[in-house]
């Protein structure tokens, strides 16, 4: 695959994270609107980064990510927020530093972007950066033993619970975990 290949494949993922966050799935309209391309170019994509085991499609003309694809569009996402956020407090035009944070995401090595926000640690809050890929691993771990105490076998249930962790909105989650404390807690 060439390097604009890749870069699309990156693009579409970091967005369907994004999506996928805010609202459980990331739905076809959505992508086209903000990429700026139309619908059968969306849907085309789509198809591939199925094939490729990076997203799961959904009847509903939504996506969402599989492990596979959660743990490239979190890496993607993390140095695209830092680079953003770090231009925008360089008094970088808004759009300027979107496009260059997209452009900056894709080129850079891991060992180049590890010390760039070490660098910048005490000038950005970089935390935030972080929780992506905790929240999903405290969520597998929480599925996990949501199925394991419903009588799920231990492999089976590491298996769903990373499945889980990145198709369900935060909201979701927390209904999700309400719900069993309520019902199942006292039992």
């Amino acid at each position: 695959m060439d390097m604009v290949g890749q870069h699309k494949i990156e693009n579409y993922l970091r967005l369907i994270y994004k999506y996928q966050k805010l609202n459980g799935c990331a739905r076809g309209v959505d992508i086209a609107s903000a990429l700026d391309v139309t619908r059968p170019t969306v849907c085309t994509t789509l198809k591939k980064l199925e094939d490729y085991g990076y997203i799961r499609l959904l009847d509903d003309s939504g996506a969402v990510l599989t492990e596979k694809g959660t743990e490239i569009a979190a890496k993607i996402s993390e140095r695209y927020d830092l680079f953003h956020d770090m231009l925008i407090k360089l008094n970088v035009d808004r759009k300027i530093a979107e496009a260059d944070a997209c452009q900056l995401e894709h080129e850079l090595s891991d060992e180049g972007f590890n010390a760039i926000k070490e660098f910048v640690s005490d000038k950005l809050d970089t935390r935030k950066y972080k929780e992506n890929t905790k929240e999903l691993k405290e969520r597998s771990m929480i599925f996990r033993a949501l199925l394991e105490s419903l009588g799920i076998d231990g492999e089976t249930a590491e298996k769903e619970s990373k499945k889980l962790a990145s198709s369900v909105s935060k909201e979701s989650f927390e209904a999700l975990v309400y719900f069993f404390r309520s019902n199942y807690d006292n039992k």
